[in-house]
Parts: C-alpha cells; structure tokens; sequence
C-alpha cells in the first residue's frame, strides 16, 4: 500500500510538472502571438502611409564606386611595375591590364544596371544562369585548372591570355540564388505550423544550398573564399529567416556544420592543414605578413608619396593583389588609410541604405547580400594586411585581377538598378506636388 501511494505521489508530480510545462509553452506562444500581430499592425501601417515610386539610381553610390575604382588603378599602377619589371616585362604590363579590366568592368556594370531582373522569367533565370555557370567552372577547374602553388583555382580562356576564377563568380550567384528561395519560399517559411517544418524551410534548405557553394569552392583549395562565401551566406540566413523562427537556430547550426567540416577537412587534406598551422604557430614563415606591417607603419602621418612605396621592391612579392593596402597607407600614409576607410564605409552605408529601400524581397535581400560581400572582402582584407594572418584576400575595387573586378562591377550595377525604387511617404509626396504647382521646385 505504501509502494502504491508513492507511485501515485511521483505520477501525480510528473503530470503536475508536465501540465506547468504545457501552461508556460501556451503562455510563450501567446506572448508571440500578440507580438507578431503588433509587428503586422505597424508594417500595415507603415504600408498605408508609404508610396513605391521609381526614380534615379543611387547618384552617390555611383560616384563613391567610380572613384574607388580610380584610386585603385593607380594603386595598382604604383604596386606592380617592379613586379612586371622584375619578371622581364613592359613596366605597365599589369596597369594595362588593369585598364582593359575597369573598361570591360564598366560594361558589366551597365549591364547589371538596364537588364531588366524585375521580370518573373529574369529573376529566375538569371540567379540559376548564374550559380549553374560557376558551379560548372568550379567542377571543370578540377580537370583543367591552372595551379599556383598548391591552389588550383583558375580556368585558362582558350586562345586568349587570361584566366577566370570561378570563385568570384561563385559568391554573386550565391547571394542571388539565396534571395530567389526566399523570394519563393517566403509563404512556406512564413506559414509553416510545425518547429520541424520551420527548421527546414528557414535553415536547412538554404544551409545546404550555402554548403554545396563553399563544397564547390574548397575543391580548388581556395580557403579564403571558401570562408567569404560561408560568411556571405550566414548572413543572409539570418536576414531572410522568418520571425516565427527562432534566431539562433540558422548561426548554431551552420556554426557546427562548418567546424565539423573543416575540421575534417585540415585533418584529411595536408595543404590545408598547413595553411592551419601556419596561421597559429609562432614557428611559421610570416615573411610577407612582417613586409607588410613595415609598409603600413613606414608611412606615417601623411606617406612616402605616390609611387615611393619600398616595400613593394621585392619585399612583399603581391603587392598588387594581397597586400594592396598595406602599400596605400606607406604611400598616403595614416590620413590616406582614414581617408580611405571613410570611403569604404560610405560605399557600404549606400550600400546598405539601398536595401533598406528595396521594392521586394528579393531585391531587398540582393542588395543586402552584395553589400556584405563587399563589407566581408574590405574588412578580410585590411585585417590581413595589418596582422599575422596568413591568407589571400583581395580588396574590392583595388586588387589587380579581372574575374574579381568584373564581378564587383556587376554587382554595383544591380545595386543601381535596385536604388531606382525607392519608398516615399504619401505626405512627402503631396508636399513635393504642391511645391511643383507653385513653381517653388
């Protein structure tokens, strides 16, 4: 008997504790329930009061690009004459060629400005044309890659003296084809009921679409961009997920995939284990990250001069591509470096700024996507360039190189397409309409 009023006591305990449970899961639901309609409230709201009206494209944005790209063919022209010289060549091989890339950069520039995307044929065809085709180089590389060392990254064009790096291509398609499946698959990540239903359509289905991009691209052994497509993708995750999802479930997955998979891979792959150690370990040969710390320390307040850089005289062997800006601030100095960074964070405010005021989500999340592209390259690289990390970033706009320049510029052109719809208030418009009648404006 006593056996059997404990056994009663515990179960009663257990259904106590499991109907508290059910009470404080109802209570949090309910809670989120009320949040959620407030939050739909406000953007109807907000909707009612606010016009979608075509205008210019972002002028400042142009202007900030267009001198971004200025200053970085000089740079590059100051960096790579010894380089080219060194190697038996034209003193303007690689400035020439730079030349030729910010012309051919231009064209697609136009180009992701006036395609029209905003057709439901284009906005499919053009992220899928797009991923379809860098998936295919990054296969091909595999079988006739050009090598650099031990990387294998690039594509020779036949009957023509340059080369593509898949790569680049890979991370515009990326952010696109990520913005086209929440484009599609908004109602399924917004309406799913179950937590399992919203776990797959919010974070697994566009963490494997992440996974199988940086798969693609670590085959050429390419780490640095292995880590900027994976950074890109995380965080459009975490743009894109519905608020009904819960906000840590996109980092702590695609955390522990990525560490599970690198930790497989530097144990299985010796290139890459070296690179792992080298970052760390006291002992490695940091021969170009030390050149680099003197050129940005020897220029000081206001740099040797343009073209005077001496590090890049056999000193910091890619002084035109890796190590770009470490040869801008020797030459500019630390006003320079300021002066730059400045110019950078404007482009990324605009950036930014023109998804905030994006027409869809699927421009809205473009145009965030190539923002943090540019935000993750700029940052990578100035950090390399300015501590012992041993790695190849390029920096956007400055690097010497076509497939990265060409890239970039196409992405400026689509963030100039999407600037051209902005949002207007009602009131504003009104306002602006009254003043053009008075002939005020």
């Amino acid at each position: 008997m006593v056996r059997s009023s404990d056994r009663a006591i515990e179960e009663d305990k257990q259904e106590s504790r499991a109907q508290r449970k059910i009470e404080r899961y109802e209570r949090y639901s309910d809670r989120n329930l009320v949040r959620w309609k407030k939050q739909e409230r406000e953007e109807n709201a907000w909707q009612r009061g606010i016009v979608r009206v075509k205008s210019g494209a972002d002028r400042p944005l142009l202007i900030i690009a267009m001198i971004l790209l200025a200053l970085g063919t000089i740079t590059v022209l100051s960096a790579s004459y010894p380089l080219a010289v060194r190697k038996g060549r034209d003193a303007l091989y690689y400035a020439g060629r730079q030349g030729l890339f910010v012309l051919l950069g231009i064209g697609m520039m136009f180009a992701g400005w006036k395609i029209p995307y905003e057709h439901r044929v284009m906005r499919r065809l053009i992220p899928i044309g797009v991923w379809v085709f860098a998936a295919g180089c990054l296969v091909a590389v595999c079988f006739i890659g050009l090598s650099e060392g031990e990387a294998q990254r690039w594509i020779q064009i036949p009957h023509v003296p340059v080369t593509i790096q898949p790569s680049e291509i890979m991370k515009v398609g990326e952010v696109m084809l990520l913005a086209m499946y929440a484009d599609l698959m908004k109602k399924r990540m917004s309406n799913a009921s179950s937590l399992g239903s919203q776990y797959l359509y919010n974070v697994v289905l566009p963490g494997l679409l992440v996974g199988v991009s940086c798969g693609l691209v670590i085959i050429g052994k390419h780490l640095s961009g292995t880590m900027i497509i994976g950074i890109i993708g995380l965080f459009m995750i975490l743009t894109m997920v519905d608020r009904k999802c819960r906000w840590w479930w996109a980092p702590v997955t695609i955390a522990v995939l990525l560490a599970v998979a690198a930790a497989a891979y530097i144990v299985l792959v010796p290139y890459a284990r070296t690179r792992f150690i080298g970052i760390f370990s006291p002992d490695s040969d940091r021969w170009q990250s030390q050149q680099s710390l003197y050129a940005v320390g020897s220029g000081g307040l206001f740099g040797l001069g343009v073209g005077q850089s001496r590090q890049k005289y056999s000193y910091l062997g890619a002084a035109h591509t890796d190590f770009i800006f470490a040869i801008w601030c020797e030459e500019f100095g630390f006003v320079g470096a300021v002066a730059l960074i400045g110019l950078f964070f404007a482009f990324l405010w605009r950036g930014y700024r023109v998804a905030s005021r994006a027409k869809d989500p699927f421009s809205m999340l473009t145009a965030y996507g190539i923002t943090t592209h540019f935000a993750v390259q700029i940052i990578g690289h100035m950090v390399v360039d300015t501590t012992f990390m041993n790695t190849g970033i390029s920096l956007p706009f400055f690097s010497y190189g076509g497939s990265s320049l060409l890239v970039q510029m196409y992405e400026v052109g689509l963030l100039l397409r999407i600037s051209q719809h902005d949002y207007r208030s009602r009131a504003e418009l009104e306002e602006a309409e009254l003043r053009r009648r008075a002939g005020l404006d």
